[in-house]
Parts: structure tokens; sequence; C-alpha cells
């Protein structure tokens, strides 16, 4: 029986090696974007018709002030949203109805997708509001600045339910949970922090990183996190039990530069986009069950070359087997045939 075990598990690693190294599928460009500059944020909307693009295009020699609205069945250009100042974070709200833009002079715009006009606004008390995240039932919206903490805010009443910091670091990212309960951030020191939504108590902060953490993203079940840093780090956050905290792994070095993660609707694939130009795919079952494995080995399922410099935009179509990216240099790709896991 010891023998038997043996080759068993043998056989299993042979099995994870050959579906991460083996030939990936052919993706293509489905087209592109008429944008000429750099992206710096995209999302979908919920049902996948348009995708909003936030870009580097100047405004009167100054920073882009426009949040633009292409169909993502062909590219074309629906509308283009004008702010007052520099536009630095994006996010739809989940029933569709809204987006959200958050800009440098503090404002946090609500557009109105049908009419594509703007219908509320309000003012942060931090410094800017270049991060943003929406919490899943879309009633609550975690935004930051270039100050030290979180602030929480009201999208029905529009007004602010508490402030969490003062953090030490400046933010770098946010993401809430699938269930909305625990909202987690990254610094640019490289600590990660976990918030008990419920009560907005501090669940857990580690550093982990050695320099800052670019982005941060749940995965598979509501407990898991992959996080990605300047020091070319993954990480897999893996929640406890009873609430009590999460332990870490630290999974492989992530080639050149990780700058963003997207996961796809039903979190089984996650893509990370490289600041050399590649894309990298995970099966997110395996990094969540097979630790040991992952330490050893090469996980990726696919790794694409499709710039040649970075890619700081990367979003996952809703219900297609497409990817959105936004490169440094304006490339600007609705990708098809892309590797997906449970599929």
């Amino acid at each position: 029986m010891k023998g038997f075990h043996s080759w068993s598990l043998v056989l299993a690693c042979l099995t994870l090696l050959i579906s991460a190294t083996s030939a990936p599928a052919q993706m293509n460009s489905k087209f592109r974007f008429p944008i000429n500059k750099g992206v710096w944020a995209a999302a979908y909307s919920p049902d996948g018709s348009m995708i909003a693009v936030k870009g580097n295009v100047k405004h009167n020699d100054g920073p882009s002030r426009e949040v633009q609205l292409f169909s993502s069945e062909d590219g074309k250009l629906i509308a283009t949203l004008n702010h007052e100042c520099q536009v630095d974070a994006i996010a739809f709200t989940p029933d569709g109805k809204a987006l959200i833009a958050g800009t440098i002079g503090n404002e946090c715009v609500l557009w109105d997708i049908k009419e594509k006009k703007k219908f509320a606004s309000f003012q942060t008390v931090s410094d800017g509001a270049s991060i943003m995240s929406v919490s899943p039932d879309g009633k609550r919206l975690a935004v930051c600045g270039s100050e030290e903490h979180v602030e929480i805010w009201d999208l029905s009443t529009l007004k602010r339910i508490t402030t969490l910091g003062t953090l030490g670091e400046r933010l770098y990212c946010l993401a809430y949970s699938p269930d909305g309960k625990i909202l987690t951030a990254g610094g640019d020191k490289g600590t990660v922090w976990f918030w008990d939504t419920r009560n907005w108590k501090k669940v857990e902060s580690k550093k982990e990183h050695s320099k800052s953490v670019r982005s941060v993203a749940f995965i598979g079940q509501n407990r898991t996190l992959i996080s990605i840093g300047d020091d070319l780090q993954m990480m897999t956050w893996v929640g406890r039990k009873d609430d009590d905290g999460f332990y870490v792994n630290r999974l492989r070095t992530v080639g050149d530069s990780p700058l963003a993660l997207a996961v796809s609707n039903d979190r089984r694939t996650l893509a990370v986009s490289c600041g050399a130009g590649e894309i990298l795919f995970f099966d997110t079952s395996v990094l969540e069950r097979d630790i040991a494995y992952l330490n050893r080995a090469r996980v990726a399922y696919a790794v694409y070359k499709v710039e040649n410099t970075g890619i700081a935009a990367i979003c996952f179509h809703p219900t297609k087997n497409e990817l959105f990216t936004g490169g440094f240099e304006g490339r600007v790709n609705v990708w098809s045939g892309v590797p997906m896991y449970g599929k």
C-alpha cells in the first residue's frame, strides 16, 4: 500500500505539471479601441455590454478628465463622461445602473449609465479618491487617496459611515470579498490589512511583501486572497476558522513587475498582468488547495506575451470567454479565446 500511495502522489504531481506547462490555446485580439494613450483603469459593466476606460488622454495639456464608454461587441465609442479634474478610479455598481468616478479633487461622481448624466457626487475627507471598491451588494463604497486611511460611504445616503486608519502607509489597492464580509487593502510598505465589514474591526494586518502591494483579489471561496507586489512576489492569504485572522503562503516569483490582478466571474481563473507585457493565467482551485506543490513548481496555466510594455488595466468579461487589457502605450485590446478553468 505504501508503494501505491507513493505512485499516486507522483501521478498527481505529473498531472498538475502537465496542466501547468502544456501549450495553451490561441488567444486572439477581437478588436482594438481607438485610444492612442496609455490606459490606467477599466471595468466591464455587470451585463458585459460596455467597458468603461480611464486613459491618459490629455485635457488642455493637463491630466485626463475623461471616462470613455465603449461597446464590448464592436469597440465603438458610446459616450464620453467629462469631469472637472483628473479621474483616478472607476467602478460600476453591481446593478449596472451607475458608474462611480473617483477624482484627484476629492470628489466621487455618480453617473446614470442609461442617461449618461451625472446625478450625484460627494466629497471625501481624503486627499483624492484614487482607489475604490464597491461592496458586492452595492450599498457601500470603500475609497482612499494619498492619505493613510480608508473611508467607507453609504451609497444610498451618500454619508460617510466610518474611517479606517491611520495605517502608516499609502494604500495602492482595495477589494471586498465576494460575500462582502471582508474588506482588504494593500499598502506601499508591503502590508496587507483585513477588516470585518460587520463591525469594521481589524481582523489582521501583516507586512509580508518587502515592497509596495500592487494589487489584491479574492479567488474561489470568500476566505482566500491573492496579493502581488513590487517585490515580484505573489502570495495567498487563507482565512482561519472563526474569523481569527489569515495565514499567508509565499507562492512564487511572478515575471517582471506584476501590475494588476483580475478574477473571472466564476472565480475559477486568475489573470496577472506584468510590466513586460505578459499575462499569466492560473487555476484558482489549484492555488487554493496545494500550497506545498505550488512552492516547488511553476503553476501558471498559460503565459501570453501581448505587449512590449506594462499592462496596467485588465478585466474579464462577466459572461464571455474574453479579456480586456490596456497598456502603457495605448494598445488597448479585447481578447477572445482566453484560457479559462472550469469551462
